[in-house]
């Protein structure tokens, strides 16, 4: 009994050291951490035309970031204008938004719907405008480019915007450039 107790100690040990090795680690999502705004691409269209296209960096003002946590929720600062100031756009008039997000191959969802950016001319508020109003059609993330250092984040956003019973169609096409 002694041996039959021997042997199926020391198999036990060896099954049981042949499967440490299989053994699953969890994989942190490569998306989760803080991310530097570099530079960003945007164009915005009326109606299907090109109004406006900016190419911006960074420079010598402070980065905008977006922090994506491991909970499932993001925090985001807010635009920095063409005098490098913080401009306050959270829903309590700080300085960020924070939200919820989610991945899903490349697609990113998030609520709400903000990634911090530099200054943007979007032609939102149209100068012959004295009342308007936007319903915002469709927001779409996807991720260009994601590794240790860098992140690339393609955003369009169409809005419905109604001035002085005119209508018409802005889409806003963003290519957004971070590192670590």
């Amino acid at each position: 009994m002694n041996k039959l107790h021997a042997f199926l100690g020391i198999a036990l040990i060896c099954l049981l050291y042949a499967c440490k090795g299989d053994s699953v680690k969890p994989q942190q999502n490569p998306i989760v951490g803080t991310w530097k705004l570099q530079e960003q691409d945007i164009t915005t269209y009326i109606n299907g035309a090109v109004q406006v296209h900016q190419h911006s960096t960074t420079g010598n003002i402070s980065n905008p970031t977006i922090t994506f946590n491991t909970n499932g929720s993001y925090i985001a600062t807010a635009a920095y204008g063409l005098d490098g100031k913080l401009d306050p756009l959270g829903p309590t008039g700080s300085a960020g938004f924070s939200g919820k997000y989610s991945v899903a191959d490349t697609v990113i969802t998030m609520d709400p719907f903000f990634v911090g950016t530099m200054w943007v001319d979007t032609l939102l508020s149209p100068q012959w405008a004295i009342t308007f109003s936007n319903k915002i059609i469709t927001e779409t993330a996807k991720i260009d480019g994601l590794n240790s250092s860098t992140f690339i984040l393609d955003t369009e956003i169409d809005v419905l915007q109604t001035a002085d019973n005119k209508t018409r169609t802005i889409t806003t096409k963003t290519s957004y450039s971070y590192s670590r």
